[in-house]
């Protein structure tokens, strides 16, 4: 994980246990047992880039390489994209150095055999009768190729009106590997 809104990274530690256990990370709903087991589980499983190191690109997948070969790690979360510093190279403007970025993080994840989620947050959302829409791949602010280059577009809304969390399926560029839901 790099996920500098996830810090410190004791906090998100604890979500992750949470989400684990399936239970409340507090010693009222967790026991000692269930905590330490999902602890042991994580030093095996989860590793974290942190973001006060860098939250260059450059720097974030040296480090993430580095976690293929020395951990074997098949996965890589990079949360959220507009927390990385970007340095538009002279001459590009942003859909373009948009495209080249995104290109890089799939080179990366074919390189190195690795899933990669990159997330986006939408810019700000339109209101239909009270209503927040579903935000899709579009929704994310600088360019098209949000959609246009990934493999795969998962969308996550939070419907306060029926008071529940949706996932939405909008992009599955493999059919043989799943398919769209709305």
């Amino acid at each position: 994980y790099f996920s500098p809104e996830n810090h410190p990274k004791q906090w998100h530690i604890a979500k992750i246990i949470s989400k684990i256990t399936g239970k409340s990370f507090s010693k009222k709903y967790l026991s000692q047992e269930e905590y330490e087991q999902a602890r042991e589980y994580m030093k095996d499983n989860y590793f974290f880039i942190d973001p006060e190191d860098s939250s260059n690109l450059d720097d974030i997948l040296d480090r993430a390489k580095f976690l293929v070969k020395r951990k074997g790690i098949k996965m890589l979360v990079i949360d959220p994209y507009n927390k990385l510093e970007h340095n538009i190279e002279n001459g590009l403007n942003e859909t373009q150095y948009i495209s080249k970025f995104l290109d890089r993080l799939t080179t990366f994840a074919k390189q190195n055999d690795v899933l990669l989620f990159l997330v986006a947050h939408p810019y700000k959302m339109k209101k239909e009768n009270g209503k927040f829409e579903v935000p899709n791949l579009y929704s994310i602010s600088g360019s098209a190729h949000f959609y246009n280059k990934a493999d795969y577009g998962i969308s996550v809304y939070r419907n306060d009106e029926a008071g529940n969390v949706e996932v939405h399926i909008q992009k599955v560029k493999f059919k043989h590997l799943g398919r769209v839901l709305h």
